[in-house]
């Protein structure tokens, strides 16, 4: 039997146990970690890309990551006015949401997410354009101008489109391709 003294303690261990994990408003402090899923989102990473319209036209943009302006928040800076001036990606665990302000609804906003299994969907907004996603495949071999990875092949039809477009998403590196019905593009090169 236990002594009542060590019963108080016991009970003291693990009431601080369970205190210490969580924070002030009761949500495990791990359970949104910012960067498990997206270990390419670093200051000063940069992806360049070869884009090709139906039209004829091509030419080459770049995507980069200028700051971590809180964890999990990345201002990101585009060539070519793909994004607005203002623009963020967030983490949270396995979703990805692309901003127009840090203040933006994280859970309208995701347009990826990583280590997700196929058949996995999920509707989000990137852009101004509202997509539903689905994982078709995985660990699929994928070479562009920057040489070959491995990639989760994801589908998204925006709402209002009659067609459906594919992404090539590579756990490591981001997005390496997409292909769709009006443009494509390829990654050409990045900076690690």
């Amino acid at each position: 039997m236990m002594s009542n003294l060590k019963k108080l303690a016991l009970l003291f261990f693990i009431c601080f146990t369970v205190v210490s994990c969580g924070d002030e408003d009761g949500i495990e402090a791990d359970a949104c970690d910012p960067t498990s899923g997206f270990p390419y989102l670093v200051t000063g990473n940069q992806w360049v890309y070869t884009y090709s319209s139906f039209l004829g036209g091509e030419n080459d943009f770049t995507v980069g990551v200028e700051e971590e302006v809180e964890p999990g928040t990345f201002k990101i800076s585009s060539t070519d006015n793909l994004f607005p001036d203002e623009y963020y990606w967030h983490t949270c665990g396995v979703n990805l949401s692309g901003l127009e302000s840090t203040t933006d609804d994280l859970n309208t906003n995701i347009f990826r997410k990583s280590n997700v299994p196929i058949g996995a969907t999920w509707s989000g907004t990137n852009n101004g354009e509202t997509g539903n996603y689905e994982v078709l495949n995985k660990n699929v071999s994928v070479t562009t101008l920057a040489g070959s990875f491995v990639c989760d092949v994801i589908s998204i039809n925006l709402t209002g489109a009659f067609n459906t477009d594919t992404i090539f998403e590579s756990p490591t590196v981001g997005t390496v391709k997409y292909s769709g019905i009006l443009f494509d593009y390829e990654l050409k090169s990045k900076n690690f």
